[in-house]
């Protein structure tokens, strides 16, 4: 290892924030332990880090308001790290400290900033009171399932936030009659940085849902929601999914900035002016590369900052850096029990790409529930075990023994073709509630294991057709 002269050699680590980032600090602290010597707390606004990739398929109906929330709090508790709650309204990095909303102070020897952006659709829209911007993303969800559904609503950004949006309030649940909605994309266009394939299948299926679209700035103009010229009264709601903002207190820290005030941090996510600070997710910005703002990528650096945290903890220099793939897997969820899937010029569409969008957002929250400590995933592992000690007893209980013989393997593979031949629907059907089941219970090792097992039971085809129906219903 590298010996880093401005590594830090004193023990108070402060994360601030609870983003995509800072969770998977959490996890390596749970998983390998806490840096010796080293206190660590956790500031956040909020007991709960709500996942905004599912933020879509709540609205639309496909799995409950809190499904998408991973429990910071107790995560930290597992991790040895005192949670404060508290949001972060002045940071000093000179002294070395944080002013909270609630006027108290947290001192700090090293610290990681993981906090977001913030909302920006006043600031570009204008100000009205049917104005809800998505960040804060809780604040949003709050708003958002107090109100009644409207009947039509104005969403402003064209990204594939706003779109995901748009498509959902079309299919909101319990809504009769379905909102009408106008998806307003600003002049950037539909999808901007999203391959030509990926943005004419995601205007047909505005189209087909009968979601207007247009190809201006939003604005607010004498109290009346305009698209360009085009007046688009009436509306009862406006969503803003405008991107995001840095927060004021990050330029006004001294921390290096960019032009937007957002913190420079280079491939290690170090501050490029204060060594003892590192910064990742929306609050970050790279100066080694143009990375968007997107959750994906905070995820993706989550692991690598917690290595560099640690490595500087123990007075090394960071070693790891984040190098994101040329293109990134995006999963947009069109509400109607479909999805795309874009992956830099390649496209697909179809009912198994919105199952693979909530296999890989549950498993993502349920690794961190694990982690937490969640009683479900308590009672999933004791399941699991208890099948295991079950089949070891049996196999010993019953002489199993034999029939793993190759006399006993070719015995057993024609009694299955043989009973298979004679109850195909009662074999197929029983496999199928059976994968439905392991999806649902998000049990991502088994259901491999099981897909595997459907081709060479039954056949590539007939195996194929099974699993795609069956992880289908068993995501929803």
């Amino acid at each position: 290892m590298t010996s880093d002269p401005t590594a830090v050699n004193s023990c108070n680590l402060l994360l601030v924030g609870g983003g995509h980032a800072h969770v998977a600090v959490l996890a390596d602290w749970v998983r390998r332990g806490v840096p010796p010597g080293v206190r660590t707390v956790l500031l956040t606004p909020e007991r709960h880090l709500r996942y905004s990739g599912m933020v879509p398929g709540w609205l639309a109906g496909q799995h409950g308001r809190d499904e998408g929330l991973v429990d910071c709090a107790a995560l930290a508790a597992r991790a040895g790290v005192e949670w404060v709650q508290g949001r972060c309204v002045a940071f000093d990095p000179v002294g070395r400290s944080v002013t909270t909303d609630s006027g108290s102070a947290i001192a700090f020897d090293c610290a990681s900033l993981d906090t977001g952006g913030v909302g920006r659709g006043a600031a570009l829209l204008g100000d009205d009171p049917r104005l809800l911007d998505v960040r804060p993303i809780d604040a949003f969800a709050e708003r958002i399932a107090a109100m009644p559904a409207p009947a039509r609503v104005v969403v402003a950004g064209g990204g594939a936030g706003g779109v995901e949006l748009a498509f959902a309030l079309r299919n909101r649940a319990g809504a009769d009659p379905r909102p009408e909605v106008v998806l307003v994309t600003g002049a950037d266009g539909l999808l901007p940085g999203f391959a030509e394939a990926v943005r004419s299948r995601v205007a047909t299926a505005l189209i087909r849902q009968g979601i207007a679209l247009h190809l201006a700035e939003a604005r607010f103009v004498h109290g009346a929601v305009t698209a360009g010229e085009t007046a688009l009264e009436p509306a009862d709601l406006v969503v803003a999914a405008t991107g995001s903002a840095a927060p004021p207190w990050v330029r006004a820290s001294g921390l290096a900035v960019d032009a937007q005030g957002f913190a420079l941090v280079d491939a290690q996510q170090r501050s490029l002016s204060h060594p003892h600070v590192f910064a990742a997710g929306d609050v970050a910005a790279r100066t080694d590369r143009a990375l968007a703002h997107s959750g994906v990528h905070a995820v993706k650096a989550g692991p690598v900052l917690a290595a560099n945290l640690r490595s500087v903890l123990d007075g090394e220099a960071p070693q790891r850096a984040y190098h994101p793939r040329r293109h990134s897997l995006y999963l947009i969820n069109t509400g109607d029990g479909s999805a795309i899937a874009s992956y830099g010029p390649l496209v697909a569409e179809g009912r198994w790409v919105l199952a693979l969008k909530h296999r890989i957002d549950k498993g993502w929250i349920a690794t961190y529930a694990a982690l937490a400590g969640d009683e479900g995933s308590h009672v999933k592992k004791i399941a699991i075990l208890a099948a295991l000690a079950a089949i070891v007893v049996a196999y010993f209980a019953f002489g199993l023994g034999q029939y793993l013989t190759l006399e006993g393997i070719k015995a057993g593979v024609a009694q299955w073709e043989t009973f298979y031949a004679d109850n195909p629907v009662l074999v197929l059907a029983a496999f199928f509630a059976i994968y439905v089941l392991v999806v649902a219970s998000v049990f991502l090792p088994g259901a491999a294991i099981m897909t595997v097992a459907a081709g060479a039971l039954f056949g590539l085809v007939t195996g194929t057709i099974l699993v795609s129906f069956a992880s289908t219903l068993g995501a929803t």
